[in-house]
Formats: structure tokens, sequence, C-alpha cells
């Protein structure tokens, strides 16, 4: 079976009913925060959600700089290891 990445994140309603407010933690200690579809998340409880990696730009021993979003705005994040989370691709539940 086909294995995914994800970042451990929060989030909250956005303006619209089809988006959320992301909020991802960086390793300098940073949370960054961004709007994204709902689609684009795996929601665990109703303030903890996984998001979609598409790439691993560089790794060190205890963080990694990742890639959400292949194509329109890309955002680009140095995250602690310990935040991402490896699953089967069509494992849906948390």
């Amino acid at each position: 079976m086909t294995k995914e990445l994800y970042v451990k994140c929060t989030y909250k309603p956005g303006m619209f009913s089809n988006e959320k407010i992301v909020t991802v933690n960086a390793c300098n200690r940073k949370a960054y925060c961004f709007f994204t579809f709902d689609h684009e998340l795996q929601i665990i409880d109703s303030t903890n959600a996984l998001i979609k990696v598409f790439g691993i730009c560089a790794k060190e021993a205890d963080k990694a700089v990742i890639m959400l979003r292949e194509e329109g705005n890309p955002r680009y994040f140095t995250v602690p290891l310990d935040d991402l989370i490896e699953r089967d691709a069509q494992q849906q539940n948390i």
C-alpha cells in the first residue's frame, strides 16, 4: 500500500463553509496560519487535524523542510520530525 506523509496542525473555521484556518508550528517557535479547503485536511478532533505534505525539501536529525500544496501557492515550513506522520494512502480515519 502506498504511504503518504502528513504534518500535525490545528484548525478553526474559516470565512466560508468549505475552508479552515490552519496553524502549523514551525521549528523557529513560530506558528504559521493560512487558509485551506476542508478536503485538504484529515480531521482528528474539534481543533486538531493532519494536512498532506507534498514534498520534503531537506531533512536533518530532528527537523525537515516540507512543502504543502503542489500547485498555485506552495507553502514551505521547517517542522519538527515529531510532527510528521506517515499513513496509508487510503486510511481516512484517525
